[in-house]
């Protein structure tokens, strides 16, 4: 309780002064009588009232009452509502919950949890589930019955991926803010630490143990064969377990680890290397596993037999890069020619040597002098992944490619379509610069074509370069002026440069003019894929490669989406492999394989280990219900206390 003014509490002084007063007032009255006789008569009577002593204490309490109650109307208290034993309870759905002892999973202990809990539901009491799994959603929303609660967990499942803790705490949030006496408990595996506003129940067993595969990665020896390094662990205990191979379906090889007990802070991860290579030995921390030459391969599978919480893990999936030749069309004033129009594949220039330095090598048929002589070859500007125009002038409107990305070398001029860029032709700049990287930015772009770059050029000759738009500066010349800039126009990946690579000193800087191609490679035609193995819960961009037409999107064969739109962004949800088949203009098909395996951190199961901290409920984001202000009630007492005193004192004429 508290006091909306609490001085008026003062009043409470005339307790004291009643009881005072009650103690030296005469109990005797004087009252005059008529007769003798009316007197007799009366005492006929007196047995039948209340007594002056009892009337005399019972108006002293009434008036002692009344003073307390208009005391503490003044005062204007305020209290709290009843809190009812409403729980709101957070079920752990990640990956770790599928260990298994004994027959029984992590999982299904916390389910029986939440049913016991639900058996003791009194009156005035809810039960709130709220599935912590990749995604949080609320399962029972406030509910009172049994049934219905026992109902809806029947269905629910354990996730592959991690737990959304922090947005299941803001669900459970806002069920607070309907009544913020209820209480969020969070039943998991995992030691989190207690914060204010959430208990956390722990359902990890002694005695549970889980090895795992935490990643498979291939090297190509000197001999050209493939060997492959499966990375493990185990958890809870030491463990003893065979690891065995399979190239493309074909068994090649098994061997017994040893694993230490680890955690994830402490190390103790085994590195087992499937080799040909006969001269790799073992050692405490590596062991070598001998399997026959593998010079190309589709699939690979490292497997460890070992009864322990999650199988999930046991299983690791490599597959082969879908390697695919980037198609270029390259148009350039720099070619030499064998009659004037007709480009001599056999004299390239330094900008296409320096491509195929990188692998990239441009077929003579898609070389071009002018993008004139592109359209009279009865060619389009399309199904090409990068377009190179170096000093030549771009072709326009509908014919600008957009199905691939655009490198602007020294361009005679800049086509409307690429917009906020601007070359002041008639002031070309002679001398010699020095051209360095712009200052430092952290973003993609700039770090993916400065990787590995640190060099001052000189140049001889450039046009000053105004109004960037959405382009970011990555060179620039001593006095600041853009020298190349890269970025986005119309959703097509550009590079722009101002400046001739023949008047410079890049190309004769072998080395940097190579790794400078190499990046520019790498921005303009990203993977196709980010990665080669993928966690649950990972969103993927896929970046279709030129010329196709349409993405077909499937898990463990099944197909799950058929689209045009080759901006795909999808999320993995489950273990296993997931596929994205490419149909191409010329009706051939490539396919790219999406193997999942659990998130590392969920295979460690130990109860020990490094706590992690639950995200606090914001102080403003609960909502404390309204005090409740008593005020009304203390003055209809007031008035009643007053009746009933007045009828006491007049009912025998006190």
């Amino acid at each position: 309780m508290s006091f909306l003014q609490p001085l008026g509490l003062l009043g409470l002084i005339g307790v004291p002064i009643i009881i005072i007063i009650y103690i030296i007032k005469s109990r005797f009255v004087q009252k005059p009588v008529a007769s003798t006789f009316i007197w007799k008569r009366s005492l006929k009577y007196i047995k039948r009232k209340i007594p002056l002593s009892v009337i005399l204490s019972l108006l002293l309490i009434l008036q002692i009452l009344t003073v307390v109650a208009a005391s503490f109307a003044i005062a204007r208290p305020t209290v709290k509502p009843f809190k009812s034993n409403e729980e709101i309870l957070i079920l752990d759905a990640s990956a770790s919950m599928q260990t298994t002892l004994e027959g029984k999973t992590r999982f299904e202990i916390a389910k029986e949890t939440i049913l016991e809990k639900a058996e003791s539901i009194g009156s005035n009491n809810r039960i709130s589930v709220i599935l912590a799994g990749t995604k949080a959603e609320t399962i029972v929303d406030r509910s009172e019955d049994k049934i219905d609660i026992r109902y809806q967990l029947e269905d629910i499942t354990c996730t592959d991926g991690d737990a959304d803790v922090e947005g299941a705490l803001e669900l459970a949030s806002r069920i607070q803010e309907l009544n913020a006496g209820a209480t969020i408990k969070l039943i998991t595996d995992k030691d989190y630490e207690n914060v204010e506003g959430l208990e956390v129940i722990n359902i990890a067993r002694p005695g549970e143990h889980n090895v795992s595969i935490l990643s498979v990665t291939e090297e190509v020896l000197l001999t050209g064969d493939y060997q492959f390094i499966a990375e493990v662990v185990s958890y809870g205990r030491g463990s003893e377990c065979a690891m065995g191979i399979y190239v493309d379906g074909a068994f090649m090889g098994s061997k017994n680890v040893i694993l230490p007990n680890t955690n994830m802070n402490e190390g103790g991860t085994v590195r087992v290397i499937f080799t040909p290579n006969r001269l790799t030995e073992s050692s405490e921390t590596q062991v070598v596993v001998p399997i026959d030459n593998v010079k190309e391969y589709k699939e690979v599978k490292v497997v460890i037999e070992a009864k322990d919480g999650i199988q999930a893990d046991n299983q690791f999936l490599l597959y082969s890069l879908t390697k695919t030749t980037p198609r270029i069309l390259f148009v350039s004033s720099k070619f030499k020619t064998t009659d004037g129009t007709n480009v001599d594949p056999t004299k390239p220039t330094s900008l296409s040597i320096a491509l195929a330095s990188n692998g990239f090598v441009v077929k003579g048929e898609d070389m071009f002098i002018s993008s004139e002589a592109v359209l009279n070859s009865e060619k389009t500007f399309s199904g090409y992944d990068l377009y190179i125009f170096e000093g030549v002038e771009p072709p326009e409107g509908e014919d600008f490619p957009t199905d691939g990305a655009v490198w602007l070398f020294n361009p005679t001029k800049i086509p409307d379509v690429v917009s906020g860029v601007e070359i002041l032709y008639d002031d070309e700049q002679e001398g010699d610069f020095t051209m360095m990287l712009a200052s430092q930015s952290q973003t993609n772009t700039y770090t993916t074509i400065t990787n590995n770059l640190d060099c001052q050029i000189g140049l001889g000759i450039y046009k000053p370069m105004s109004h960037l738009g959405n382009f970011e500066k990555i060179f620039s010349c001593d006095n600041n002026q853009p020298a190349i800039i890269a970025g986005t126009s119309g959703g097509v990946r550009m590079v722009v440069t101002n400046f001739d690579f023949n008047h410079s000193e890049w190309p004769y800087k072998v080395t940097d003019y190579i790794i400078l191609m190499n990046n520019l490679m790498t921005y303009s035609i990203p993977d196709v894929l980010p990665s080669r193995d993928f966690e649950i819960g990972q969103t993927v961009q896929f970046n279709a490669p030129a010329g196709a037409t349409q993405l077909t999107f499937k898990y463990e064969g099944i197909i799950l989406d058929e689209t045009e739109d080759l901006d795909m962004k999808f999320i993995l949800d489950k273990v296993g492999v997931y596929e994205v088949e490419v149909l191409f203009n010329d009706e051939t098909t490539a396919s790219y394989k999406l193997p999942t395996h659990i998130p590392n951190g969920e295979s460690n199961i130990v109860i020990v280990g490094e706590n992690v901290v639950a995200a606090e409920i914001p102080a403003d984001s609960v909502v404390e219900a309204e005090p409740i202000e008593i005020f009304p009630y203390l003055i209809a007492l007031l008035i009643l206390l007053l009746v009933t005193e007045w009828g006491v004192y007049h009912r025998d004429g006190v």
